[in-house]
């Protein structure tokens, strides 16, 4: 401004592109400072940015883990639930299979237990039934000696029919499996002789003899009682 009242234009034009070119470099430097700036305060708020997204990602991630870890105990819970039902399911199926066979196995006893009552009491009944009808019908005729005789029967009866009524006991106690089992030493023809001797008096009735055919030395081991049942039943 000084050189151009000095009408020096020349000087003056020459300290106008110097002002210009100060001015511009002066304001380029500002321009790039402050876009430095702004660039810096972007990169900053774009990384800080990024770790909070980051750390919400991290987060969510963990609460997924924890979920899933969560559903994953809950469903091995609920497996375990659903196995154990399944497992008392079939215990309970099983139990009431066994009771089931049981009882009617116990049916079974008790059906036979019946039949092999009313067959093994059929016999001294009738021997009893035989004796009384006898003597009610002679009872006048009947000597002393008779008398005499059919009491020793009855007597005979009563003691066989005793006898049987304890061995059908004893038989009804093993079926339900209460009764100890005994081996002895025994001897075939004596315990042969004792069952035959149950039906002795029918056999008479009807002028049959039942004869024990078997040597003297034979020998078994079993339990006494169940040998009896045994041979009663043959």
């Amino acid at each position: 401004e000084g050189y151009a009242e000095l009408k020096e234009f020349e000087k003056s034009y020459q300290f106008q592109q110097r002002y210009i070119s100060i001015h511009d470099s002066i304001y380029t430097e500002e321009s790039n400072q402050k876009i430095n700036e702004l660039q810096t305060l972007y990169e900053t708020e774009k990384k800080d940015k990024q770790i909070a997204v980051q750390a919400l990602t991290i987060e969510n991630q963990r609460n997924t883990q924890y979920f899933l870890i969560a559903l994953a105990i809950l469903l091995i819970f609920l497996g375990a639930v659903l196995w154990n039902r399944y497992q008392l399911k079939i215990k309970t199926n099983r139990l009431l299979d066994a009771k089931n066979r049981e009882l009617a196995q116990l049916n079974a006893t008790k059906d036979k237990l019946f039949a092999v009552v009313a067959h093994d009491l059929k016999n001294p009944l009738s021997a009893f039934r035989s004796i009384t009808q006898s003597l009610s019908e002679n009872v006048l005729n009947v000597s002393k000696e008779e008398i005499d005789y059919f009491i020793r029967q009855l007597n005979q009866s009563a003691n066989q029919l005793f006898d049987l009524l304890q061995n059908l006991l004893n038989w009804a106690v093993s079926q339900i499996g209460k009764l100890p089992f005994q081996p002895e030493n025994l001897n075939v023809r004596t315990i042969v002789e004792e069952t035959l001797n149950l039906l002795k008096i029918n056999a008479e009735a009807k002028n049959q003899s039942l004869i024990a055919n078997i040597p003297e030395a034979i020998q078994v081991r079993a339990d006494r009682q169940m040998l009896r049942t045994i041979l009663r039943n043959l």
